[in-house]
């Protein structure tokens, strides 16, 4: 199951993810369970890459927060191993569509935060969300975005 992955900077908030396939190697580095550093590798090459912003899974960050991995203060989470910090807020992935209906939103794979759903007329309940006709089964977490 998707834990984290990293947004492309070239993304915005509602673009694509670097999970689908598309992006660098750091999607997976972090979604193996690699505490998310503000730099990661690019694959291949052994250069550093400035992360623009990730999401981060509730599951994620609950087992980093008891493994003691990341604190969080309000809107503030902070690795424990280099000190870098990000402003969090809440978001949701979206996974799949909910039945055999067709994504005519071209959501999947999108990350949204609270502001972008509402404005999309968006109702979410757990871990679905519907836009229009359309349910969506989405991840629950949390944009973070480097201080």
């Amino acid at each position: 199951m998707l834990e984290a992955y990293v947004i492309p900077a070239s993304a915005a908030v509602t673009g694509r993810a670097a999970s689908r396939g598309r992006g660098s190697g750091d999607a997976r580095a972090i979604a193996a369970g690699a505490p998310a550093g503000a730099l990661t590798p690019r694959a291949g090459t052994g250069i550093g890459v400035r992360m623009a912003r990730l999401f981060i899974s509730q599951n994620r960050l609950d087992a980093w927060m008891a493994d003691a991995k990341v604190d969080v203060d309000g809107d503030v989470m902070t690795l424990a191993d280099d000190g870098r910090a990000f402003r969090i807020r809440p978001a949701v992935l979206f996974l799949k569509v909910a039945g055999d209906d067709p994504d005519t939103a071209d959501l999947v794979g999108r990350v949204k935060d609270e502001a972008a759903l509402a404005a999309l007329g968006a109702d979410q309940y757990m871990n679905s969300v519907i836009v229009g006709d359309t349910a969506y089964d989405v991840c629950c977490g949390f944009i973070g975005e480097p201080l």
